[in-house]
């Protein structure tokens, strides 16, 4: 195989194709082409430089072949409604989500997606109350916090609460758990001040303290 032939036809498709050079090299195809096309002008098309330019000619274009930069991560599929309903609780709580049918303990229960904002955003006071923190636990995380749809904002507390509470970060979601079997009718609850375990540690976190309410 000529190397100078080959050479020449590789840079005569991306030259054809900025599309895919833009989308897949991120900028780099057309870096690579313009050395290609230096190889192909300088290497000689016999000898023993022969080998060194095919080895060369692959080291460039594998680069071109797959994609460069962030990618987009995949979301976790669609969001199909839980075993739940919303009704009113008859108490001074207002509304609560209540188990459609028995729920086994483990069992995901909820995916609602969120809203997130910067920490510093200001927002109603009856918007405010409904956030969940949203700052991903590592030192240098930026402060946001997350207004959740679907039922996310319409689970009440307690300690100990039968649902637990996550956030998926990549998918910007909230996932609610399960965390003992649930009867058909009972309300699910999570705890406003431990989402992990749902139980209230003392001296611990004090959701209600923060927002100057008091528990119900």
């Amino acid at each position: 195989m000529n190397p100078l032939h080959s050479l020449s036809r590789i840079r005569s498709y991306w030259a054809q194709r900025p599309e895919l050079s833009e989308r897949q090299a991120g900028g780099l195809g057309a870096c690579s082409v313009g050395v290609l096309a230096s190889l192909a002008a300088l290497l000689p098309a016999a000898g023993l430089l022969v080998p060194v330019a095919v080895l060369l000619a692959l080291a460039l274009v594998k680069p071109l072949l797959r994609p460069h930069g962030p990618m987009r991560p995949a979301l976790s599929g669609p969001l199909v409604p839980g075993p739940i309903y919303v009704q009113d609780t008859g108490t001074a709580r207002g509304r609560g989500v209540f188990a459609a049918r028995d729920i086994r303990a483990g069992e995901l229960i909820e995916r609602c997606p969120v809203t997130v904002f910067r920490a510093q955003d200001t927002l109603p006071h009856p918007v405010a109350e409904l956030m969940f923190n949203w700052t991903e636990d590592h030192d240098d995380a930026p402060r946001r916090h997350a207004i959740g749809h679907g039922t996310a904002s319409l689970f009440n507390h307690a300690s100990p609460s039968n649902v637990r509470w996550a956030r998926n970060f990549v998918a910007n979601e909230l996932h609610f758990v399960a965390l003992s079997d649930i009867a058909r009718g009972t309300e699910l609850t999570i705890n406003y001040n431990n989402g992990a375990t749902g139980v209230s540690v003392p001296g611990g976190y004090d959701w209600f303290g923060n927002k100057g309410i008091e528990e119900l």
